[in-house]
């Protein structure tokens, strides 16, 4: 009998592939963002030591109006920073989202290739199956007739 080749075989081998590679742009996407969330937190941090710095020596009484203006203009600026990393962040998020959608529409076409493959070998061994039994059935017609 001849052996089972699906017909589509380096189609599903393309999508495989397919797969694996936004798999990996996935994998990139989310480490992408856990570094934008980290440098995220950093900037809340910073912030917080800072307006903790300002408080302590406010009530120390070693700052002067300069130095608090300037810690101000610093603070303003943080907050700049944390706005732009919040929307880094946020573009990140509906990017990685992105990516998982690619990902499952690519898991999808392929595992529609494994049930199609399954499919036909299921047919190839059906059609295996009946040429095996009509030769039985041959071999056991010529036993009776001799």
């Amino acid at each position: 009998m001849k052996k089972f080749k699906f017909r589509f075989q380096s189609v599903e081998d393309v999508k495989r592939r397919e797969e694996d590679a936004k798999r990996e742009h996935l994998a990139l996407a989310n480490r992408t963002l856990q570094d934008q969330e980290t440098a995220l937190a950093g900037l809340h941090t910073l912030r917080d030591d800072c307006q903790r710095r300002i408080v302590e020596q406010a009530t120390a009484g070693r700052l002067n109006a300069a130095e608090i203006t300037l810690s101000h203009l610093y603070l303003q600026k943080v907050a700049g920073d944390i706005q732009r990393q919040r929307a880094q962040v946020a573009r990140m998020q509906q990017e990685v989202e992105t990516r998982r959608e690619l990902l499952l529409q690519a898991a999808q076409e392929r595992k529609m290739f494994e049930s199609l493959k399954a499919r036909d070998r299921a047919a190839h061994l059906y059609e295996e199956n009946k040429q095996e039994q009509a030769l039985m059935d041959e071999i056991a017609g010529r036993q009776k007739s001799s």
